[in-house]
């Protein structure tokens, strides 16, 4: 039932197992794979839920056999170019902005802090 070269690398989700199964009905030589996909695509949206759930359980047997015969899955070395990549995740909690004390308007505002009016009144003066 499962091709063994699916079963050598990770297991696949359920929208790529209806690629899987409905790409040949879209494969023509005229249309290249990214238009193929875009029809996959917009016909797994359109998909009812039921439909879809049966594709989620092929991938729940799919992924539990591969857990069977992968019990020690392998897990790769972070390589020396790995520590440079940096993560734009956003997290999830965006709605509320986190403010910062200002510390250098705060420094200024000390250092200010022995002007008197008439200083003002001085500069006022020459405007």
């Amino acid at each position: 039932q499962f091709h063994l070269f699916l079963m050598s690398s990770k297991p696949i989700c359920s929208f790529l197992i209806f690629c899987e199964e409905n790409r040949p009905l879209h494969k023509r030589p005229d249309r290249g794979n990214s238009e193929v996909t875009s029809i996959l695509g917009a016909e797994w949206r359109s998909l009812d839920q039921e439909t879809k759930d049966q594709y989620i359980k092929k991938a729940v047997l799919r992924k539990q056999l591969y857990n069977k015969t992968h019990p020690y899955p392998q897990t790769r070395e972070v390589r020396p170019e790995d520590k440079y990549k940096m993560s734009f995740k956003i997290t999830k909690n965006t709605s509320t902005p986190v403010t910062k004390p200002r510390k250098r308007q705060q420094q200024v505002s000390n250092h200010l802090s022995f002007v008197d009016n008439s200083f003002y009144v001085y500069l006022e003066s020459w405007l």
